[in-house]
């Protein structure tokens, strides 16, 4: 997470407090169906559809100058029982945390509704480096390389104690077959912090990964959220991008990009020494920074398949992210997205004989492909002049000279434009461009029509235009849930200057620039999409036709509400109750030991009771108030110490691995080290 406004924040904790709910209630209904045959769920014998749960919430730059938690932190923290209430349909309130201070910041543990336990990190950017791609290193080796490793050496530990047999070589061949299996069948679902989703695409894309134990990594069907202009042209564009390209790759070969806002990675694939281990490298080129840290998610993906692995794509699972809605904050992200993918798909290129050789599912037709593809993005800008030269020709019956020299002007006073002015004068100047591009193809359009009255409607123009409309439209019938999304082909279409033109020169002379680009409020509560404008009003009829036309998902949702009950009705019998308010000591029964063993456990309080397998931890309430952030925070809890293992883990990788860079160092050998 990092600067979500408070209703984003609240979007993300209702989708865990979901996933939370429906592990509970898969867990309670299986045990209590299966009580009348005597049977006991354990690790050997579990059924099919049974999953642990556990959250992590990395909270990237969660402090101020001053030491103490900023605005961000406080509003996640003032919406957390908000979140469980509107999930749950009744007042409710959570467990108190325990606080940990650590090496990196802090830590905070809830016990959400169904017992399953949501870490949240706290990360210091003076203590730790800050960013996304760290944050996926720091979950991947705590989880992966601590979590699960200390798991089962723990597991073993106590079966050679308890059997009083074994030598230590074949318990360390037993902790390596172990380990693989356990990591084999551990996923980690990678979310942005203002994700929506629903458990059920969660399920999809663990079927994904069931079916095929060499599938590392999966996603779904990415929707942006918003309103205005700019959400509509993504609409489309996330669309087309889905209905065509992802589903493309899928059957041809691999997905290339599983995207960061919600994707599925199997451990025992990142675990891979030259995937987790390569992912931590600093960038040492000018190629490197734009795929190691402004196409993280893609770079992650291409690790993936130069191994062997296979990414998939699932389009029933649905997730809903926030979209930029304004033309300076979609600029900044594409800024960051065009030139991270060219780079990767680059390296994917460069590799493709050894690519091809190690992973069975990418041949030479889909290296062909994805050449194919990013030589059309290469010569797009040149197609987009010569198209508009065209129109000019067509229209104005100017000569095709002059009509090359009125299309060229403007790019390339734009080209100098960026070279040479400040950020702000670009983006302004960009989008007075994109306007009088807009005018542009609509000259363009006539042109078309014309050119197909007055010469033939074989015009090689005229037929490409019409084929690539056809191809949009049987794509959409395709996905009749979905197709409502054609009505916004018709700005995408005039938009075409704008995002293969004018955007792509913003990119690549602003690729020194590594900034995220989005997200840059100040405050959680601030205003962070700007205002709708003129345009908005105008192709305010696009938006409210497509919402007459679409047909809704609450169908969906109300299935999945449906399937809740039935499986709830089971419970009833249990007297199970929803609403808690106990205390801290409930939440000591369930974190009970440090070293990370797997037991089954009955947390009881006074208004029901839970009983799940749990991953747990020993914690130890320590007097005193702890450092002044912690009374600060904006979380109830209780401020404990973290046992020395795990510490010293933190102390050692953090160190070693996430140690904040020092912009003015100047030895390289260090900095590759």
């Amino acid at each position: 997470m990092w600067h979500e406004t408070r209703f984003e924040m609240v979007q993300l904790l209702k989708s865990l407090f979901r996933l939370d709910e429906d592990q509970f209630n898969r867990a309670e209904t299986y045990k209590l169906a299966k009580k009348e045959n005597e049977y006991e769920m354990n690790e050997t014998n579990l059924p099919e559809d049974y999953y642990e749960l556990e959250a992590h919430i990395l909270f990237d730059d969660a402090f101020n100058k001053k030491g103490n938690v900023n605005d961000f932190v406080e509003t996640f923290a003032s919406v957390i029982n908000e979140s469980a209430s509107a999930v749950h349909g009744e007042a409710f309130e959570l467990e108190k945390p325990f606080i940990f201070p650590t090496v990196y910041g802090g830590q905070v543990i809830y016990r959400m509704p169904g017992g399953n336990l949501m870490f949240i990190h706290l990360k210091d950017k003076s203590k730790i480096r800050h960013k996304k791609r760290w944050s996926q290193v720091m979950y991947m080796y705590y989880l992966l390389g601590y979590r699960l490793t200390t798991e089962i050496s723990h597991k073993i530990i106590k079966e050679d104690e308890q059997n009083s047999t074994g030598e230590v070589s074949e318990s360390l061949d037993d902790f390596d077959i172990k380990l693989k299996a356990k990591a084999e069948n551990t996923f980690l679902l990678a979310l942005d912090g203002d994700v929506d989703f629903n458990p059920g695409s969660v399920r999809l894309l663990i079927d994904r990964m069931r079916k095929d134990e060499r599938v590392g990594a999966a996603c779904g069907r990415i929707h942006p959220v918003g309103s205005g202009p700019i959400v509509w042209y993504q609409k489309f564009e996330y669309a087309v991008a889905h209905w065509l390209q992802k589903a493309t790759e899928h059957v041809l070969g691999c997905v290339l990009c599983s995207p960061g806002c919600f994707s599925l990675f199997r451990g025992s694939a990142l675990m891979d020494n030259n995937v987790m281990k390569k992912y931590t490298l600093l960038p040492s080129e000018a190629s490197h920074h734009l795929m190691y840290d402004q196409g993280e998610d893609r770079w992650l993906c291409t690790l993936l398949l130069q191994q062997g692995y296979r990414v998939d794509y699932s389009a029933g699972a649905d997730a809903f992210t926030y979209a930029p809605e304004g033309f300076n904050e979609y600029f900044n992200q594409r800024k960051r997205w065009g030139p991270s993918t060219l780079a990767n798909i680059m390296s994917l290129l460069q590799d493709s004989k050894n690519t091809v050789k190690t992973n069975s599912n990418i041949s030479w037709l889909y290296i062909f492909y994805q050449a194919s593809l990013m030589a059309a993005t290469l010569i797009g800008p040149a197609t987009i002049l010569m198209m508009i030269a065209g129109a000019f020709v067509a229209v104005f019956g100017v000569e095709l000279i002059t009509s090359y020299i009125a299309s060229l002007v403007p790019a390339v006073l734009y080209f100098i434009i960026c070279v040479t002015c400040s950020t702000k004068i670009q983006l302004i100047f960009a989008q007075i461009l994109s306007g009088l591009y807009v005018i542009i193809m609509m000259v363009v359009l006539v042109g078309v029509i014309i050119t197909a009255v007055t010469e033939s409607p074989y015009h090689p123009s005229v037929v490409f235009l019409v084929g690539i409309v056809a191809i949009f439209v049987f794509a959409a019938l395709c996905h009749p849930r979905e197709w409502s999304n054609i009505i916004f082909g018709f700005l995408y279409f005039i938009l075409v200057p704008c995002g293969f033109l004018i955007l792509i020169i913003y990119s690549l002379c602003n690729l020194n620039d590594v900034s995220w680009g989005t997200r840059e409020s100040a405050t959680p509560n601030a205003k962070a999409r700007q205002k709708k404008g003129v345009l908005s009003k105008i192709l305010n009829p696009f938006q409210k036709l497509r919402e007459s036309l679409s047909i809704s998902r609450n169908s969906e949702k109300d299935a999945y509400i449906n399937l809740l009950k039935s499986m709830t009705h089971v419970m009833e019998q249990s007297k199970m109750t929803r609403k808690r308010t106990s205390s801290e000591g409930d939440l000591k029964e369930v974190i009970v030991n440090t070293d990370i063993k797997r037991e089954h456990k009955d947390a009881e309080n006074s208004k029901g009771r839970i009983k799940t397998h749990k991953m747990v931890k020993e914690v130890k309430s320590k007097k005193g108030s702890g450092p002044g952030w912690i009374a600060k925070c904006g979380f109830p809890g209780t401020y404990t110490e973290m046992k020395e293992q795990e510490a010293n883990f933190w102390k050692t990788f953090v160190e070693k691995y996430l140690k904040p860079l020092n912009p003015l160092e100047k030895d390289e050998d260090k900095e590759k080290k």
